[in-house]
C-alpha cells in the first residue's frame, strides 16, 4: 500500500510540475514584429514582408541621421528606402506591402528634407521620440498552478498521515 501511494504521489507531482511549466511559459506567438500582415496561402511571402521591414528600417535610419544633423546620412537612408520600393514593385508585391513601403519612403524623404533644411543652421535638432512597444499579454498566470500544487501537497500530507496512523495502529 505504501509503495503504491508513493508511486501515485510521484506521478501526481510530475504532472503538476509539467502543468506548472507550461502554464507559466508564454506562447511563442504572443509577440509580433510590426508590420503585421495576414499570412497563409493568400498572404504575402516572407520576402514580400521583408520589403516592409527594410523600408521601415531605412525610414528609422533617416530619422536618426536627421536628428544627428547628418543630411548626407539621411539622404542615403531615403535613397535606400526608395530602392526598396522599386524592388517591391518589381517583385509585384501585394498592394498593402507597397502602401507600407511607400509610407516608409515618405517618412524617410521628410526626414532627409528636414535634415537638409537644418544643415545650414547651427541649432541642435530636436530629439526624436521613440515609442517603446508594450509587451503582449499572454494570459498566463501562476496562481492556478500554485494553488493546485498547494492542494496536492496538502492532500499528499493528509494521505501520508492517515497511512502512518493506520500502520502504527496495526
Amino acid at each position: 500500500m505504501r509503495s503504491s501511494l508513493a508511486k501515485l504521489s510521484a506521478v501526481a507531482l510530475a504532472a503538476l510540475l509539467v502543468f506548472g511549466f507550461f502554464a507559466i511559459t508564454p506562447a511563442a506567438s504572443a509577440q509580433t514584429y510590426p508590420p503585421t500582415f495576414p499570412t497563409g496561402p493568400a498572404g504575402p511571402t516572407g520576402d514580400q514582408i521583408l520589403f516592409g521591414i527594410q523600408a521601415n528600417n531605412a525610414a528609422a535610419a533617416a530619422a536618426s541621421a536627421a536628428a544627428r544633423g547628418d543630411a548626407a546620412g539621411a539622404q542615403a537612408a531615403a535613397d535606400q528606402a526608395a530602392a526598396v520600393l522599386k524592388a517591391a514593385k518589381a517583385a509585384k508585391a501585394p498592394a498593402d506591402i507597397i502602401a507600407t513601403v511607400q509610407a516608409a519612403v515618405a517618412r524617410a524623404n521628410a526626414s532627409a528634407a528636414a535634415a537638409a533644411a537644418g544643415a545650414g543652421s547651427a541649432s541642435v535638432p530636436a530629439a526624436v521620440a521613440v515609442a517603446t512597444p508594450k509587451l503582449a499579454f499572454t494570459g498566463s498566470s501562476v496562481n492556478l498552478p500554485l494553488a493546485a500544487g498547494a492542494i496536492m501537497v496538502g492532500a499528499g500530507g493528509l494521505v501520508l498521515l492517515a497511512a502512518r496512523k493506520r500502520e502504527q495502529s496495526i
